[in-house]
């Protein structure tokens, strides 16, 4: 049974947390980290420690653990570990980073930066990793007694584990030599002894364990000699087991593998089956926690309380786009100068504070989730309409729910204005279509006609006046409509909720249009047929569809010019 993290004590001090569980009865097990995330990784998977390993953090910074960086470098790793985690951090801090006056400095660092445990080394400053043959030189028993003494007398809180680690059997000086150092550096005041070996088998480390007799808590870190388990250790009375270095070396081999296959196979697709999706990425940086105290406390932004659904189900490119991109893009996946467009929709609506985003589609969850913090809903077949209801039946009734169409590109300026209304069910719309009358039209546009009509005054004052929807078709004369349909669709939760009953309504009706084939516009004119008030919301510009290979360019030119 290993001992891990205990979500009761995390109000606790994490080094009195620490220096009690080693008390217990079974031994606590830390893996090894170097950054927040590995620290993370060991929290979830049950350790209940992070050792902040130097050879780690030197190798994450692509540099030898021969105390080439500093006691800052190490620091800053550890307080990254200790902020991402509540495991308890011992920190690695090789040979105290100097004298006793740089121990003295370094502890207080440490324990402020609220580390449970530090960790030195009794050799001389500059050290080389254990496992490297060659130089490994010790300091004097009295000079390595004296940086105990410096940390003690250093800390200001009686928690802090300090940790002294004996190089005897690195250095080739034998079991004796080790019983004799360790003996000085606890009557020095350690708190724990860490006896470390790079023999094949535990033997010598298992001797000294025999002649220590449990006069202080110990630690060892098996990298040599795997064999032994947790149980064993604890039955020789271990109190400390450390797999330092583990999680790093599966890192490494498996990145090198996945790049060699990347580059072999030129493309990514071999790959992508066995590697960590983009969801559990987002999962592990906290994403959906973030979102939850969004929701709660970014009341002035003025979609906090909406939730995004983006229709998206087989939506390739038409014609002409198709042929000229040279593949059926998904319109969602179109890149526009550098970001596709779902991209550049969920930075407009996260900068109003849009924290559920869904896309309904056909594309993998993976492909999805690659454009940003997004939900991927499986369309259920079908058309436009029966895409846009399987995201309504995902959200709550309470929500304000924003449909927006899957090739628009917007100004969050343009979702303020929407946000703003307060009828149940209100469309984006906009008059500018009838600047260009006289030009030649490549596709028919959603055009709304309302009642009363617009100002036609050039200069008219509210542009915010609310008008209610008679009629909205394709087949509407330019002439007689005054707003084009933007894509847009704003429900209050009651709005949602009327959508729902007359979705449902409709999909069972003998008489209704066909559900599965229907447009959005064939549905609000039922509605509206059926006495539901539908209003509008007016913008000017701020806005374009993706349609053709025309848009396109237009769309690629203007973001290239902000």
């Amino acid at each position: 049974m290993f001992v891990t993290g205990n979500p009761d004590s995390l109000m606790m001090n994490k080094a009195r947390q620490f220096r009690q569980s080693l008390l217990g009865d079974q031994p606590v097990v830390a893996m090894g980290g170097h950054d927040g995330m590995s620290a993370k990784l060991a929290e979830h998977a049950g350790f209940g420690a992070v050792w902040a390993s130097g050879l780690e953090i030197s190798t994450s910074a692509g540099v030898p653990d021969a105390n080439i960086l500093t006691m800052t470098d190490f620091l800053d790793a550890a307080r990254e570990m200790n902020a991402a985690t509540a495991l308890p951090i011992v920190a690695d801090c090789d040979t105290g980073f100097g004298n006793s006056n740089n121990v003295i400095h370094m502890v207080r660092g440490y324990e402020t930066s609220g580390i449970a445990a530090i960790c030195i080394e009794d050799k001389l400053f500059p050290k080389v990793n254990s496992f490297i043959p060659g130089r490994q030189e010790l300091a004097t028993v009295w000079e390595f007694a004296g940086k105990i003494m410096a940390a003690k007398h250093a800390q200001e809180l009686p928690d802090l584990v300090v940790i002294a680690r004996l190089e005897s059997l690195i250095a080739g000086y034998g079991v004796d030599d080790a019983l004799r150092r360790a003996d000085a550096y606890h009557r020095a005041g350690a708190d724990m002894i860490l006896i470390h070996s790079k023999d094949k088998t535990a033997g010598p480390v298992l001797e000294f364990l025999r002649h220590w007799k449990r006069r202080s808590p110990v630690a060892v870190v098996p990298t040599t000699y795997p064999e032994l388990t947790v149980e064993d250790w604890r039955s020789q009375g271990v109190n400390l087991v450390i797999y330092a270095n583990h999680g790093l070396r599966a890192a490494i081999d498996a990145m090198e593998k996945t790049y060699a296959k990347i580059l072999a196979a030129g493309s990514t697709a071999s790959v992508e089956s066995e590697i960590s999706p983009l969801s559990r990425v987002f999962e592990l940086q906290g994403m959906p926690q973030m979102k939850l105290e969004e929701q709660r406390f970014l009341k002035n932004l003025s979609g906090s309380d909406v939730r995004a659904i983006i229709p998206a189900a087989g939506t390739v490119a038409p014609g002409d786009l198709e042929v000229r991109m040279g593949a059926a893009v998904p319109r969602p996946l179109l890149d526009i100068y550098g970001r596709t467009i779902l991209q550049r929709q969920v930075d407009s609506l996260s900068s109003v504070g849009v924290q559920r985003i869904s896309l309904v589609s056909d594309l993998p969850a993976e492909t999805v989730t690659a454009n940003g913090p997004v939900e991927a809903i499986e369309a259920p077949g079908g058309g436009l309409l029966q895409t846009i209801f399987a995201g309504l039946e995902c959200f709550g009734e309470s929500d304000r729910t924003l449909i927006c169409f899957c090739d628009l590109l917007f100004e969050s300026s343009v979702l303020d204005v929407l946000f703003q209304s307060e009828g149940d069910i209100t469309l984006l719309v906009d008059r500018t279509f009838q600047e260009t009358r006289a030009k030649p039209r490549k596709a028919s546009l959603d055009l709304v006609l309302t009642d009363p009509a617009p100002s036609s005054d050039v200069r008219a004052l509210k542009q915010s006046q609310v008008f209610t929807v008679k009629a909205i078709s394709k087949s509407l004369s330019v002439e007689e409509s005054h707003f084009e349909f933007v894509g847009m669709v704003l429900l209050s939760s009651k709005g949602g909720e009327i959508f729902r009953e007359g979705y449902r309504r409709y999909a069972a009706s003998e008489h209704a249009f066909d559900t599965g084939t229907a447009s959005l516009n064939d549905f609000l004119q039922q509605l509206i047929d059926d006495g539901v008030s539908v209003q509008t919301c007016e913008t000017h510009r701020g806005w374009l569809e993706v349609h053709d290979f025309e848009d396109y360019k237009a769309a690629v030119e203007q973001v290239q010019s902000r």
